[in-house]
């Protein structure tokens, strides 16, 4: 408190840890001010200088200077501020009781208004950020979903700049990560503009790769409830789908199998699959062998296994159309999958399996239990049975048990 009097009346503060000399106490600190060291006027600030004392009660102070976006230029004195009043409030919002005098102060309006109508593209982007800081608090949410956030974010994902683009799939993202923000996202019909999205920019230029990442992580959290898969499949989620995963980018190709793997669970959609000729492409995905990160090459293996096991479970093809499971064996599937069983049995041995390692592991004993239906499948499969075997005895009990089926899938005798 005597620091920021002092400060704000231009008078040279000093630790007492440093200074023992300097007095301390109220009393002193009173005396110091008035009979001492007092200036008449307080030391001159510069109009873009945030002056805030106090982080709860700075909430209000902070929402106004936030308000009136696209009311200034760029570069202007208010628009310096509004950067800055946006950056202070991502501070407060780590705590809680912050948080909440900032939703009471009506900084979500504040915020939309800021996302959409500010002509600085920074402070569009940054606005962006504060919200989908707040999409993570329940009663924030319920703010943002009450003061149209929403239809907000579906005008602001065809900003003219890609980085305002970004952000407002990050806020989609953090809201489809719940019930209620992702029932209002397929309200307002998000999941058709994502697609859209994904296929090409608003004015019909290529989209960059990384809006590309953005928006099918989006439609990913959208397809999790029935409502959601629904209108992406009807919106042709899988032909979209089947064109991005071509991508050079490994976030867009890893989001792209994710959603395959969430929208093909009925024949109609399996189909389409194949006839995309995405197979090749899955073995391909289950290597990465030209990937250099070993994070991201392992993601794209997940995804990968993941997309194999719901082409391969349930499949029901008609006679005149190739089967899943045909398809995969004839295109190199199997071998694929015998590294991901030794590497999985590997850190089993030296006790060093990991969340990720167990994931995909347990895709990998999946999909081999269900491609080993095919007899030139369990021919292959023979190899890694003492692999698999070892697995049986993991303490990941998902795995244990995926591994023991494999095993009686591939020894079954007709």
């Amino acid at each position: 408190m005597h620091q920021i009097c002092r400060k704000r009346q231009g008078i040279e503060w000093m630790p007492v840890r440093a200074h023992p000399s300097e007095p301390k106490g109220l009393l002193a600190n009173s005396a110091h001010l008035s009979n001492v060291e007092s200036k008449p006027n307080f030391h001159t600030q510069a109009p873009t200088e945030l002056t805030l004392a106090y982080g709860r009660g700075a909430a209000p102070k902070l929402v106004r200077c936030i308000q009136n976006a696209g009311s200034s230029a760029v570069g202007s004195d208010e628009s310096v501020l509004r950067f800055k009043a946006i950056e202070q409030s991502l501070e407060l919002m780590i705590g809680a009781a912050n948080l909440a005098c900032l939703v009471s102060a009506g900084i979500v309006p504040a915020l939309n208004l800021a996302a959409s109508k500010d002509l600085d593209e920074k402070i569009r982007a940054l606005a962006h950020v504060a919200l989908a800081r707040l999409a993570c608090d329940r009663s924030a949410r319920e703010s943002m979903l009450a003061s149209g956030t929403c239809e907000t974010l579906l005008a602001t994902a065809v900003d003219p700049a890609a980085s305002v683009r970004s952000a407002c799939l990050g806020v989609v993202t953090q809201l489809g990560t719940y019930d209620d923000g992702r029932k209002a996202l397929i309200a307002v019909h998000f999941v058709e503009l994502l697609l859209a999205l994904c296929r090409e920019r608003h004015d019909g230029g290529p989209q960059t790769p990384e809006v590309q990442a953005a928006a099918l992580t989006g439609l990913n959290r959208l397809c999790k409830t029935d409502d959601g898969q629904a209108e992406a499949i009807r919106m042709s989620a899988v032909p979209t789908a089947l064109m991005t995963i071509a991508s050079e980018h490994p976030e867009v190709r890893c989001q792209s199998a994710w959603c395959l793997a969430l929208t093909t669970y009925e024949q109609t959609e399996k189909a389409v699959a194949l006839e995309g000729g995405v197979m090749p492409k899955l073995v391909k995905m289950l290597s990465s062998d030209d990937v250099e990160e070993a994070a991201m090459r392992q993601r794209l293996r997940i995804a990968a296994a993941a997309f194999l096991m719901s082409m391969c479970n349930g499949a029901r093809m008609e006679e005149d159309k190739p089967h899943p499971m045909g398809v995969a064996v004839d295109a190199g599937v199997c071998v694929a999958l015998l590294p991901l069983v030794d590497e999985a049995a590997s850190l089993h041995r030296m006790g060093e399996m990991t969340p990720e390692a167990s994931d995909l592991a347990v895709y990998a004993t999946k999909c081999i239990a269900a491609l080993a239906d095919s007899p030139k499948a369990r021919k292959q499969f023979a190899k890694a049975l003492p692999n698999l075997r070892e697995l049986t005895t993991s303490t990941e009990l998902a795995l244990g048990k995926h591994a023991q089926i494999a095993i009686e899938r591939i020894t079954w005798t007709p």
